[in-house]
């Protein structure tokens, strides 16, 4: 007997392995633009496990978003580096709540996008697409920075409003007990 007996295949085998992180690197002290990547690959692998096949390539064409709980945990795994530029960078309130920030600039050479057995996908390569990736993706912070500060902001201003119209409410209320037990 064996514990985990042999599945049947529904078609295509699935040779293709993600690339692992480098062995004894902490995940914060890669860059941000590799951790992506590395995500990414793993993302590919996966979809192409499935028994419906491989998906479309993980990217801007899906529209896909990060969860919240997704995003602090990679900004908790980056570390205090990767965030020490997201300061607003002008007053609160100046930027607009409901528009999302920028998208970042296509992360791979087109040449490495194909998903075929045993390929290994060819990421930006040299420090100027990194760079701009890191410029694109810490002005999208900032952005995205200088938003939630704006609806903060918003947040605070309705508690006021609905503090004070509690403590009038409050008031009102004493006031009529006390006359009530007057008459």
């Amino acid at each position: 007997l064996t514990p985990f007996p042999p599945q049947p295949h529904a078609g295509l085998e699935v040779t293709m392995a993600a690339e692992g992180l480098p062995a004894g690197t902490p995940a914060g002290t890669l860059p941000s633009w590799e951790l992506e990547a590395w995500y990414q690959d793993l993302q590919e692998v996966l979809a192409a496990a499935e028994p419906s096949g491989p998906s479309t390539p993980w990217g801007a064409e899906q529209g896909c978003e990060l969860d919240a709980a997704l995003a602090a945990e990679l900004l908790e795994l980056l570390g205090p580096e990767s965030t020490a530029g997201t300061q607003p960078a002008g007053p609160p309130g100046s930027a607009s709540s409901s528009s999302p920030p920028p998208r970042p600039a296509a992360e791979e050479d087109e040449a490495g996008a194909g998903t075929g057995r045993g390929v290994k996908r060819k990421r930006c390569s040299g420090p100027a697409a990194s760079r701009e990736l890191a410029k694109s993706r810490e002005r999208a912070n900032e952005q995205r920075v200088l938003e939630l500060t704006a609806h903060n902001e918003q947040l605070r201003e309705e508690i006021r409003r609905l503090s004070a119209e509690v403590e009038r409410t409050r008031a009102a209320l004493i006031d009529r007990i006390v006359n009530l037990r007057r008459n």
